[in-house]
C-alpha cells in the first residue's frame, strides 16, 4: 500500500507541483491551502507523512507542527516544514532547524529531487521503526 501524504501549501503552483511530483512516485497525495483544513484532516485521517508551509492562512505550519509533536497519536508522523522565510540565509536556516520539531526543514526555492528525497528518506525511516 502507498503512503498517504498531505500538502498544506497556500501558493497553488508550488503545491501542484509537489502533488504532481509525489503522485509520479506513487503516493496517495491530499492538498489543502490552508492551516486549518490541514489540522482537520490530520485530526480525522492521520497521513503517513505531512509536508507543511509555515505561512498558511489560518493556523500556521508551525503551530501544527507543534501541535503534531505534542499530541501521542500524531508525534510519530514525520513532518516536512516548507518556507522561504530563510531564502539566501544559511544562519536562518540552522535557527529554524533547531526551534521546530519537525522532521526536515526545506527552504524555498528547492529542488523537487529534493523534496522526494526527504519524503523518501522518512517514510523509509518511520517504516523501520514500526
Amino acid at each position: 500500500m502507498s503512503a498517504r501524504i498531505l500538502v498544506a501549501e497556500d501558493d497553488r503552483a508550488t503545491r501542484r507541483a509537489i502533488v504532481k511530483a509525489l503522485h509520479r512516485q506513487g503516493y496517495k497525495v491530499e492538498a489543502v491551502d490552508n492551516g486549518d483544513d490541514a489540522e482537520r484532516k490530520i485530526r480525522e485521517s492521520p497521513p503517513d507523512l505531512v509536508l507543511l508551509d509555515v505561512m498558511l492562512p489560518g493556523k500556521n505550519g508551525l503551530d501544527i507542527c507543534t501541535y503534531m509533536k505534542s499530541d501521542s497519536a500524531l508525534k510519530n508522523i514525520p513532518v516536512i516544514i516548507l518556507t522561504c522565510l530563510t531564502a539566501d540565509s544559511p544562519e536562518n536556516d540552522q535557527y529554524w532547524r533547531e526551534r521546530t520539531a519537525a522532521d526536515d526543514f526545506l527552504s524555498k526555492p528547492f529542488s523537487i529531487s529534493e523534496l522526494v528525497r526527504s519524503v523518501e528518506r522518512l517514510l523509509t525511516s518511520r517504516e523501520a521503526q514500526a
